[in-house]
């Protein structure tokens, strides 16, 4: 575990600050003279002039000589602002950088030589043990061990605390260049800016993003516009989280109560940014003292985090899933506790602490349930409400799953169902003798279409719900990535969710996820752009599955209307699926969204196609008539668990 040096930000250097504050000091002198004897020559008009009627003349040129005598005295200010940190802030900041290098340099060292030592005395003391277990050479050789794995713990204590000072450090030079740019007042730069050897460099902005030159010649830097814009949400709600963590505790309520949109704005922040920023905060922040363990957080930024704006740790990308769940847990305590939350809020609210009860109740004893993720925004409607629930610990399960439900899904409608599901999965994974520790997540974190047209707004036909909700989960999943990254992931997508998907999984313009395997349940079609399994870089090709039930596909008009008729009449969508009227509905509209499940899909190769015997229908849910693809026990979900222990080859 070696910390690199760009981890460590950079500072100012304080002789440049002072060349630019003799700059902006011979700048505002030269702009006093040049006023002055601009006025001087302007009072001499009327001596050489007599025009009647201008007799005003002489104080035309006042109020411009009041702006730039102003801006002279702004140029002032800023030249004494920069040679104050010249001289005494940024050389400090410089001498910690400067220390900060080279503790890394020795604590790298020192985390190696402990890691080298523990490797040469477990091989030693293993060696020995097995030629005589209780030999005075194997007692030596385990008290050698022992020693090393302590050195070892010692090494990863320095580290810990090394990156507790580096995240310190960032944070102090942030509060330097914010105070310093407070003090910088009334000037602002012209629109060229110069580069190495006083060169003009090459900067330009354009829809599509910005594009970059250091100098004339030099290596080009592009940013589209995606990525321009993430770049810019991430660093604007890094600062706001700290400005709500340090200001008034009453004011930092005020702002979240008039910005409830800010809550969306937390996921764009780059899971390698959130666990610095999480470790900067820890260090400035204490929780209660007592015997229990996890008591709360009583002082410093977290405390107050948690008392006003939960969500923004709850919602971080990339921390560990035992803190997201003890902030999100608070945020779902508040809203139950608000009498002034909305109905949207409330019905989202109370359903989702029933789906923690259900996934608790219903799992073996001594599983953990983490509520990962919640948003509950208090201008949005049904649809606009984010959850998403792990039953087993997805900070240390070795198999990931994320089951996404499609069409028709919102918090209050669906979370409690698919607690269950997640449930039925976890006990498959018991059933096929997987033996590794596992997660499953349920992950309601996209706004879904309804069947229909004329059901909503929005319905199955279209795209632009799948792309939005695809960079949506492409966050979340490298945020899984990066606080567990030894772990193999499984996307179980089912229905509309399998477009979601496939767009996530489909390259870095719709999130970029990267996954081990990704199962597709009763899909009406996949991302447009996805054309054959190679099409989707996020995945091997030959872990991608697919299955279909055999009522979910279309046989005839005549048969289609019937089960739809059934379907009415007995109140059981068991009858008849949806799946293939989905991809209908798509031709109609001029989309050409590829069935999974067809051969040309699959380009060359196998086809990862396996059956839903006992599913009648496009439910994932158990009907009246039949199973459901996620109901318990059922085939698609065993053989999803298979697929998720790495045994797709057992599938049929």
């Amino acid at each position: 575990m070696t910390i690199s040096e760009d981890s460590v930000v950079h500072v100012v250097s304080p002789d440049s600050a002072e060349s630019l504050a003799e700059l902006l000091s011979t700048a505002a002198s030269r702009l006093d003279a040049a006023i002055s004897a601009s006025q001087t020559h302007w009072m001499r008009l009327s001596e050489v002039f007599e025009v009647s009627g201008t007799e005003g003349l002489s104080y035309m040129l006042d109020p411009a000589a009041r702006s730039v005598q102003e801006w002279g005295v702004a140029l002032a200010s800023a030249s004494r602002a920069l040679m104050d940190a010249a001289m005494f802030s940024l050389p400090d900041l410089v001498t910690r950088r400067e220390a900060l290098l080279v503790r890394i340099a020795e604590v790298n060292r020192l985390w190696a030589d402990a890691a080298s030592a523990v490797a040469s005395a477990n091989s030693a003391y293993w060696s020995t043990y097995e030629r005589d277990s209780e030999s005075s050479t194997t007692t030596a050789a385990q008290t050698r061990r022992m020693d090393a794995l302590h050195d070892q713990d010692a090494a990863n204590e320095a580290v810990a605390a090394l990156q507790a000072d580096i995240e310190r450090f960032r944070r102090d030079v942030d509060e330097e260049e914010n105070s310093l740019a407070g003090r910088l007042k009334g000037i602002s730069g012209g629109d060229q800016v110069l580069g190495a050897w006083d060169q003009e460099v090459r900067v330009s902005q354009t829809s599509w993003g910005f594009s970059d030159q250091a100098y004339p010649g030099g290596p080009r830097t592009d940013t589209d516009l995606t990525g321009n814009f993430e770049d810019t949400m991430s660093e604007a709600a890094v600062s706001r989280l700290n400005w709500l963590s340090m200001v008034d505790a009453a004011k930092a309520a005020d702002w979240v109560d008039e910005h409830p949109e800010f809550s969306a704005s937390i996921s764009f922040i780059d899971p390698e940014v959130a666990a610095r920023l999480w470790v900067g905060l820890v260090s400035e922040s204490t929780r209660g003292s007592g015997d229990g363990g996890g008591e709360p957080w009583v002082t410093g930024p977290l405390a107050q985090l948690f008392s006003v704006a939960p969500f923004a740790i709850g919602n971080m990308n990339g921390l560990q899933a035992r803190d997201r769940d003890e902030f999100n847990r608070e945020s779902l305590r508040q809203v139950i506790a608000d009498p002034n939350a909305t109905e949207e809020q409330r019905d989202a609210a109370e359903q989702t602490q029933k789906a923690l009860e259900r996934a608790a109740q219903q799992s073996p004893g001594g599983t953990i349930v983490q509520l990962i993720a919640l948003e509950l925004p208090a201008n949005g409607g049904e649809r606009d409400m984010r959850a998403a629930i792990s039953v087993g610990d997805l900070d240390t399960a070795q198999d990931v799953g994320v089951m996404i439900p499609g069409m028709n899904s919102s918090v209050s409608e669906s979370i409690f169902g698919l607690a269950g599901n997640a449930v039925n999965m976890q006990d498959a994974r018991q059933r096929v003798g997987n033996p590794n520790t596992t997660a499953t997540v349920v992950w309601m974190g996209y706004e879904s279409p309804t069947e229909l047209p004329w059901d909503g707004s929005s319905y199955v036909a279209e795209e632009a719900l799948a792309q939005a909700g695809a960079l949506s989960l492409g966050r979340f999943m490298n945020g899984v990535d990066f606080s567990n990254a030894p772990a193999e992931t499984t996307i179980h997508a089912h229905s509309y969710a399998t477009r979601v998907a496939s767009y996530a999984l489909a390259g870095d313009e719709f999130g970029g996820a990267k996954v081990d395997h990704f199962v597709m349940y009763g899909s009406p079609g996949i991302a447009e752009s996805v054309r054959t399994v190679d099409d989707l870089p996020g995945v091997p090709s030959d872990e991608v599955y697919s299955t279909k039930s055999a009522g979910d596909q279309y046989v005839s008009p005549l048969i289609t209307a019937g089960n739809m008729a059934k379907s009415i009449s007995t109140e059981d969508e068991g009858w008849v699926g949806v799946a293939e009227m989905g991809e209908l509905e798509s031709d109609a509209t001029g989309l050409d969204n590829v069935d999974p499940n067809d051969a040309d899909f699959w380009a060359y190769g196998d086809r990862n196609v396996f059956t839903s015997d006992g599913v009648a229908g496009h439910s994932v849910d158990k009907s009246k008539k039949s199973d459901g693809y996620w109901s318990a026990g059922s085939d698609p979900i065993i053989d999803g668990a298979r697929i998720m222990a790495g045994r797709g080859d057992e599938i049929e």
